[in-house]
């Protein structure tokens, strides 16, 4: 995963990774068209690409609200009253749940095993 950012070209005035304009990705339809059109797969929408990882990321144990975070959720462990009081941004868990996903993708991929990679918590102060 890091090497494929890496590789990205930088882009003058752009702080977004993919997309135009300098607001992000958008027309999602076009770039998932154009993946259909090289590829051979039933229909399908974005937010079914949301539910795998969801999914499997919840089968490598990746804990419930470390999910939510990567997928951008406000539920359970962050909505109602929890929400307002609780302002962490779980930076090392998201970030480790997104190498163990990287390296279970790089798995299937490949053929090969996994790698457990475990990363020490620092500790942050949040204002």
């Amino acid at each position: 995963m890091a090497e494929i950012i890496a590789s990205v070209p930088r882009r003058f005035g752009i702080d977004c990774l993919f997309g135009e304009r300098g607001v992000g990705f958008s027309r999602w339809s076009t770039g998932r068209d154009a993946l259909n059109a090289k590829i051979s797969l039933k229909p399908w929408q974005l937010r079914d690409i949301r539910r795998s990882v969801a999914t499997g990321m919840a089968d490598i144990d990746v804990p419930p609200h470390i999910v939510e975070v990567i997928l951008n959720h406000i539920s359970g462990h962050k909505g109602g009253i929890a929400g307002i009081y609780n302002r962490a941004r779980y930076e090392i868990a998201v970030f480790n749940a997104m190498m163990k996903w990287s390296d279970h993708v790089r798995s299937l991929v490949e053929g090969t095993e996994r790698k457990v990679l475990v990363f020490e918590q620092r500790a942050t102060a949040t204002l």
